[in-house]
């Protein structure tokens, strides 16, 4: 056991102060009558040291353990969080100069509203009709945010009348607002992408057949939310309804824990990465146009400014040599940053509204460059891949193929990866294509089309070419191994509401992390068995993006990332399985 310095520690369980010593925590969760309860997250807190919070679970017999609370402050408070359980009793006693025991008596509650995540309002939509698959999908991992979050829930509280006649307009609404909303950051930030705030360019994207959400979109949501929302009581959920969504298997065990990292900037934190050689975590300030370097061993965060007008950097991958290469979304470009010697290349030869988004990456999660040392990414402001001489900074661009009258903001090219024979990129695009193009034939040679509301967003691929997607509106992961062919395979979330939004693998553990943004969970999948893991978040709000994987000793890491700004936690998140 580690010896700490003896200290006077006050903590607060859930509100009840007591006074303790040390900093190591065991303890048992049970209920009114003295059966343990198990899959309970125990979290503690402590806003003045890092990490912020630590979390646990406990396990088949009701125990926990916290076996070295990093935590040297003043005031600590715990929490116990299970969806249909409340506290009511709850003690600490002190078991040596710096071990404590910690009791909990939980007894269940019937109304779970408070503590459900937004997919479960959303149970019930169809998962056969076309128009509810692209109303979730459109709505959640598409929207940037949480839906129905408690915004959406106020508004719909105060109609009038909550029929589906006056849900219609009102869902259509919502819809103009947030292609309005897309273009900015926040509601008192300036247009992004260079826009004015007037000119063609922004009155397009805010009319129907040229946003992200064209008209037959429009009528999609507002007529199947009307429908699903009319007369809804966000005041009431019975804990047996949640209980009934499907769940997967229980994945932490008695030595999982969370870590989360508290950026304190209430900024727009929207992914990071691992770079091979660096003892740091990296993370992408896209709305304040700079770089953060996050010590896990003592919450310490640098920022570092990126140079030459370069803003809005949305993706961030490291290669093998330990670069940091990120898309510069704002600003059209991309930039490579060296930790070893903090420098920066910026490359600024895209074309205007190209909105360079993501970067092809190999079964590390790592930049894959062609033979001739080129990076590949996609470029949804013009739906093409483009190719970055990284010597020259010189950049070749592909046109994507596209449907008659389709604009290149609505297909939304998103997602690429790299095979290992160094000359297929697949992509995706979100008006419902996965497609494959061919670097010598600088064509697409191979499509598949997939119905509205698919949705198929970020992608990942493991060491035998098996390409996998995260399909937003099915609730689904989409895999297809290129290397031998043969027919998709999906395998379904267990909350088909969820809105997976990007997939990782982890070669490792042979298995696929899925980051979803709707329901406060990751997913683990056992391709191979089928079997997917839940790993609860430690937060409400849990909109995660990308997930990194440190291959140096398999922690999980990710950022919470809803927008507008400042609407969710602020935090890098490491998941130690």
């Amino acid at each position: 056991m580690k010896t700490f310095v003896k200290k006077l520690l006050s903590v607060c369980l859930l509100g009840l102060p007591t006074i303790v010593w040390g900093l190591e925590v065991t303890g048992t969760v049970t209920d009114v009558h003295g059966k343990p309860v198990t899959e309970v997250m125990v979290r503690a807190k402590s806003t003045q040291t890092a990490p912020a919070f630590v979390s646990v679970f406990s396990d088949k017999n009701g125990a926990f353990r916290f076996s070295e609370l990093p935590m040297l402050a003043e005031k600590v408070e715990f929490e116990a969080k299970a969806v249909g359980w409340r506290l009511r009793s709850s003690s600490i006693e002190s078991a040596g100069d710096d071990a404590l025991t910690l009791e909990i008596e939980l007894i269940q509650t019937e109304n779970v509203a408070a503590q459900v995540p937004p997919s479960a309002w959303l149970a019930g939509m169809s998962l056969d009709d076309r128009g509810a698959r692209n109303a979730v999908g459109s709505c959640s991992g598409s929207g940037c945010h949480q839906f129905p979050n408690e915004a959406v829930k106020n508004v719909i509280r105060q109609l009038p009348i909550a029929t589906e006649e006056v849900q219609v307009p009102f869902w259509r609404g919502l819809i103009q607002y947030m292609r309005v909303m897309a273009l900015y950051f926040s509601a008192d930030t300036a247009p992004r992408w260079g826009l004015s705030g007037k000119g063609p360019d922004y009155d397009a994207l805010l009319k129907a057949d040229s946003s992200l959400w064209n008209a037959d979109d429009e009528t999609m949501i507002a007529t199947n939310f009307a429908a699903h929302f009319a007369n809804v009581n966000f005041d009431h959920y019975e804990r047996e309804r949640f209980m009934a969504i499907p769940k997967g298997t229980f994945g932490p065990s008695s030595t999982t824990e969370f870590r989360e990292f508290d950026l304190h900037t209430g900024g727009w934190t929207r992914e990071l990465a691992i770079a091979p050689g660096s003892p740091y975590v990296w993370v992408v300030e896209d709305d304040r146009d700079r770089l953060g370097r996050v010590d896990p061993r003592t919450g310490d965060v640098y920022w570092f400014q990126i140079p030459d007008g370069g803003r809005g950097p949305h993706t961030i991958n490291a290669d093998a040599a330990g670069n940091l290469w990120i898309t510069l979304e704002e600003s059209f470009g991309v930039a490579r940053f060296t930790p070893a010697n903090n420098k920066w290349r910026v490359y600024d030869k895209f074309a205007q509204f190209t909105l360079s988004h993501d970067i092809c990456t190999d079964e590390y999660h790592q930049v894959r460059f062609d033979e001739a040392g080129g990076l590949w990414l996609t470029l949804l402001g013009n739906n093409t891949v483009g190719r970055l001489d990284t010597k020259t900074g010189d950049v070749t661009t592909y046109k994507m193929p596209q449907k008659e009258g389709e604009s290149d903001f609505h297909v939304a090219i998103y997602g690429c990866v790299m095979t290992s024979d160094l000359n297929s990129i697949w992509f995706s695009q979100i008006a419902g294509v996965i497609g494959r193009f061919d670097i010598d034939a600088g064509k697409v040679v191979q499509s598949f089309d997939m119905p509205v509301g698919t949705i198929p967003h970020r992608m990942s691929i493991d060491g035998d070419d098996t390409i996998y997607a995260a399909l937003v509106g099915d609730g689904q992961v989409w895999a297809y191994n290129a290397k031998h062919g043969g027919e998709p395979v999906r395998y379904n979330l267990p909350d088909r509401n969820s809105a997976p939004y990007s997939v990782t693998w982890d070669r490792t553990r042979k298995a696929l992390w899925v980051a979803t943004t709707n329901n406060d969970i990751m997913y683990r999948l056992d391709p191979k068995s089928g079997e997917i893991f839940d790993y609860p978040m430690p937060q409400p709000q849990s909109y995660l993006r990308a997930i990194e994987i440190d291959q140096t000793n398999g922690d999980i890491w990710t950022s919470y990332a809803n927008l507008p700004v400042g609407d969710g936690p602020n935090y890098a998140v490491q998941l130690k399985p």
